[in-house]
């Protein structure tokens, strides 16, 4: 999965909207002008992102949604949802499609979700995906490490055995999903920026430790 993130020199300009800790995500400048809506899942208590790219760029609209949070941290002329990003349309959940189904194919998205952007990416309509000039995303890379097993609670030698035996195929199962939404992704858009997210410690699985939170930038 890993050898899919390849990065490559798009021949554009690369500017950090946001702040410098974690919040900030690389954009292309060039392609960041003439945007008409910027869609913006996952709020938390941080809108400095879309703050400074609105103060850059002057999108027609900015449009965050967030179902855990009753509204935005500071004052803004942002549209704001409490709705969440899901695979299908329910009272606190729409899918991108629903959402962006108004939408022409000049905007951006930007998606922190707490790990549902596997899920996501996985049932989104790639002609849907194309609506966005740019996306960014911070992928939460989960894996199950055989430390933890009988860390707490004393197992028997045979359900010691058994835990980490199963560890690994969960583990090739969640890999096997990652790898198919890369690969979904690059048939369309190229990546121009990777960086990892320090806030989680390194992730050991298979023998080589990753980062647990990669943010990727699309174009």
């Amino acid at each position: 999965m890993f050898k899919l993130f390849k990065v490559y020199d798009v021949g554009c300009s690369k500017v950090r909207v946001g702040p410098k800790r974690d919040g900030g995500y690389i954009l292309l400048n060039k392609h960041s002008k003439k945007i008409n809506n910027l869609l913006s899942f996952g709020v938390e208590d941080n809108i400095d992102f879309e703050i400074d790219f609105n103060k850059r760029y002057k999108p027609r609209l900015t449009r965050l949604y967030d179902h855990t949070v009753k509204k935005l941290p500071k004052k803004n002329n942002f549209i704001f949802k409490k709705i969440g990003l899901g695979v299908k349309n329910s009272k606190n959940f729409k899918t991108l499609e629903n959402i962006s189904k108004n939408f022409d194919n000049n905007n951006i998205l930007k998606m922190d979700i707490e790990y549902d952007e596997w899920s996501i990416l996985e049932n989104t309509n790639m002609n849907i995906l194309r609506k966005f000039k740019q996306i960014i995303i911070e992928f939460h890379l989960f894996f199950l490490e055989k430390e933890d097993v009988n860390s707490k609670n004393k197992l028997t030698p045979y359900f010691n055995e058994f835990s980490k035996n199963n560890y690994d195929k969960i583990n090739k199962f969640l890999l096997d999903k990652y790898e198919n939404v890369i690969k979904k992704l690059i048939m369309d858009f190229t990546i121009f920026h990777i960086s990892a997210n320090n806030s989680l410690p390194l992730k050991k699985c298979f023998r080589n430790k990753f980062p647990q939170l990669l943010e990727l930038s699309f174009v």
